[in-house]
């Protein structure tokens, strides 16, 4: 093993860079130099620009590969105090290298122009081979045929590599260039965000090339948190307008994460129940409008979801063109009966059958008011019982472990652990996770109803990591623009590939999860009228369902086959 290090600008100060192939040894071994610490613009690990720090890397016992004054390379051989190079004397990679390999190369850097724009370099050489190699070999480099000029990514490692292989520039102005490659590609970014465990307050993290902490350690009530390396200040909007006005002084973009007070950003275009009845009413030929009209109408006063308005307008049509008339108020009920008599002899289901009956019997006893109308003379389909195909436990954690992205796995967990609906998981909002009280807050859920649903444990933890991340400004789980709310569809597609990836070959959806939910919270003996709760349920024979798939009292009966005195002889003797 190795250790290459040069001299490099840090902050303004030098420093000693230090490169090598990962171990983890040697890592633990340098952390342990005092002055020691890990760059992520460089991907390095540098020390103190001082003969103490030097002689504490020299006596790890690694050989060390280094840069002289004249710019070629050295070697110091472990545990030799008497070899080393001059730190107070050497210019490290800033040196300028006049010994050139062949005529070729210094005929081919003394043509070389570089210059910085767009966060880039543009390097413009004679032709040498060798150099050639050396600039495929920098970030993001590539050649541009058309101004016949090299582009490689303005970053620290690309700049150390030019100014090692071809020592460009003097000093004073590589000093002056590593100044304004740091921003280029560490800028100074300040965030402000805030987290469900501690909402009453902000996270305000600083990051890039001179980032500055000592303004913060000046504000009243601030904290700092070592594991996700950000501070903690009161939720005041005086005291966050200090801290923008502070950094944006300093040139430090600011990525404000705290909610506006302006709602609309967070919600997706929606179109008023007018705008949506217009639509509707486009859908359909001139001689149905008139019905159509009649039934929204009513239908948007009571306040249905804009589905059912679809759905019980659609239905209503239908049995409109099966009497091939647009006036329905002279209808009588033996003539409805004979309808759903015909569309129940066809593929149908019965809930879409169920659907047809409630727009029709909506009509008659909403709409138009038929006093005479027999209305209990509609008989509905008799009920399926269609019990849900339950996912086992040990099938679960399988699907929860099967996912690496942290927003996919922080999904589903919350689906699982709290059995909340698809609309639900989609509606959470940051303030809606209560970490004192172990609670979810579901506002408008089915029905639009609220209530409460229990806050695992373990996704308390997941959620910390989670909102630290991706910093959720209003919905717990955004879409890309970082506003409005999270797909169905996407979380569709998340359950799917999880199951996918799990091995599970059974159809598995979100609700599917809920179901498993209530059942595995049966089989351990929760009374089901708390599982009515938090479903949300209306009523309790839809929860009385998961009675039939729970195995909570069906593992203590024993199967009448193991009763019988029978010899285990049978299994040898079986063909």
């Amino acid at each position: 093993m190795i250790l290459t290090i040069s001299k490099i600008l840090k902050e303004g100060k030098p420093r000693i860079k230090i490169v090598f192939d990962y171990n983890y040894s040697i890592k633990e071994r340098i952390k342990k130099i005092p002055t020691a610490k890990f760059s992520r613009s460089l991907k390095a690990w540098h020390i103190e620009y001082s003969k103490e720090a030097f002689n504490q890397l020299k006596s790890l016992g690694i050989e060390i590969k280094y840069i002289n004054d004249s710019g070629t390379i050295g070697f110091i051989r472990p545990k030799n105090d008497n070899t080393g190079i001059d730190l107070e004397k050497s210019d490290s990679v800033l040196s300028k290298n006049d010994d050139s390999k062949n005529a070729d190369i210094d005929i081919a850097k003394r043509n070389m122009n570089i210059e910085i724009h767009n966060k880039n370099f543009y390097i413009k050489t004679g032709y040498n081979p060798e150099m050639i190699e050396i600039l495929k070999s920098m970030n993001g480099a590539w050649w541009n045929g058309k101004y016949k000029v090299w582009i490689a990514k303005a970053d620290i490692e690309n700049l150390d590599s030019i100014q090692k292989n071809f020592s460009y520039w003097q000093k004073e102005e590589y000093e002056k260039i590593y100044e304004i490659v740091a921003l280029i590609d560490d800028p100074l970014r300040v965030e402000l965000y805030r987290t469900p465990d501690n909402i009453k307050k902000i996270w305000v993290k600083i990051r890039g090339y001179r980032a500055d902490i000592d303004f913060l350690k000046h504000l009243p009530e601030r904290f700092y948190d070592k594991r996700f390396k950000r501070w903690n200040v009161p939720n005041d909007p005086k005291i966050i307008k200090r801290i923008i006005d502070h950094y944006k002084q300093k040139g430090a973009k600011i990525i404000n994460r705290l909610p506006k007070n302006n709602m609309s950003v967070y919600n997706k275009k929606d179109y008023s129940y007018k705008q949506k009845q217009d639509i509707l009413l486009g859908k359909y030929s001139g001689k149905y409008r008139e019905l159509v009209k009649k039934s929204s109408d009513v239908l948007i006063a009571q306040r249905y979801s804009w589905s059912t308005i679809n759905s019980y307008t659609s239905n209503l049509i239908g049995f409109a063109a099966y009497r091939n008339k647009t006036e329905l108020d002279s209808a009588e009920v033996v003539e409805i009966n004979k309808y759903i008599a015909e569309v129940a002899s066809t593929k149908i289901s019965n809930s879409k059958l169920n659907s047809i009956i409630s727009a029709i019997k909506f009509y008659y006893t909403k709409v138009i008011f038929r006093p005479d109308f027999e209305i209990e003379k509609i008989k509905r389909p008799r009920k399926e019982v269609n019990l849900p195909n339950i996912l086992s436990k040990g099938e679960i954690e399988m699907i929860l472990g099967a996912l690496t992205n942290l927003k996919h796995i922080t999904l589903l967990y919350t689906i699982y652990s709290s059995g909340l609906r698809l609309n639900e998981i989609l509606n959470l909002r940051v303030q809606d996770i209560s970490f004192d009280r172990n609670q979810i807050f579901v506002n408008k859920g089915k029905g639009k109803k609220d209530r409460v649903v229990m806050l695992s444990d373990i996704l308390k933890l997941l959620l910390i990591k989670y909102t630290d991340k991706y910093k959720p400004e209003y919905w717990l789980f955004e879409g890309r623009d970082q506003k409005t709310q999270y797909s169905a569809s996407s979380i569709q597609k998340v359950v799917k590939q999880a199951a996918h990836k799990a091995g599970i070959t059974k159809p598995v959806t979100p609700h599917k999860i809920r179901h498993c939910f209530a059942t595995h919270l049966l089989d351990e003996g929760t009374d089901i009228r708390y599982i009515q709760e938090l479903l949300g349920h209306k009523d309790i024979k839809t929860t009385l369902i998961y009675t039939h798939v729970t195995t909570k009292d069906i593992r203590k009966i024993k199967s009448p086959l193991d009763n019988l005195d029978l010899s285990s002889d049978f299994l040898e003797n079986a063909e």
